[in-house]
């Protein structure tokens, strides 16, 4: 299966070398990278799949546009506008690219909450001394796309003492287990 996709303007050192080696690993692609929406005007005509922002105007003159990759997870306001949204090409974002870090982050701050650090670094600036009281248990709720819960519940059930909790609701409504937790057995809600 061949199709052309046109890497969006403004290019950038990344977008270069993604257009160069996207034909190397995907037999059958024609990757165009115009330097000028007047160019991506031009070459949007004949592509099946583009990635990057795309413009009203030269949206008007995709006519076989069948893909859009959106360059970022979570894209800036106002990159979906009614056209683009009427128009039949399917847009897509990137997935599941950061959630080791993610979940890595998640439980720095659960280890920085735990311990009081946003309460002692603003005393410490101050040059205060007053210890809190210990709280000995630690509980982490998180919310948003199960590989996100299931990484931070991956970082937080290797050593620590949390308690961890990675749910889903399941399609009949009631809580599922997912992650490492409900393979130890630990896990407080039924599984499906």
């Amino acid at each position: 299966m061949s199709f052309t996709l046109v890497m969006l303007p403004p290019q950038t050192g990344v977008a270069r070398a993604w257009a160069a080696r996207v034909p190397a690993e995907v037999p059958g692609v024609r990757v165009l990278a115009p330097e000028t929406i007047e160019e991506a005007a031009r070459q949007i005509v004949d592509a099946e799949a583009a990635f990057g922002t795309i413009p009203p105007d030269v949206l008007k003159g995709a006519g076989k546009l069948r893909w859009l990759q959106a360059p970022a997870a979570a894209p800036p306001a106002g990159y979906y506008y009614p056209a683009l949204i009427a128009h039949p090409v399917v847009v897509t974002n990137f997935r599941e690219i950061y959630n080791d870090h993610i979940g890595a982050h998640i439980m720095a701050f659960v280890l920085a909450f735990a311990r009081g650090l946003h309460y002692y670094v603003p005393r410490q600036l101050r040059r205060e001394w007053k210890p809190e009281p210990l709280d000995t248990g630690i509980v982490r709720a998180s919310a948003g796309s199960a590989p996100l819960r299931r990484g931070s519940a991956r970082n937080s059930a290797c050593g620590c003492s949390a308690s961890t909790r990675a749910g889903r609701r399941s399609p009949r409504g009631s809580p599922s287990c997912t992650g490492p937790t409900h393979s130890r057995g630990c896990c407080p809600w039924p599984t499906s």
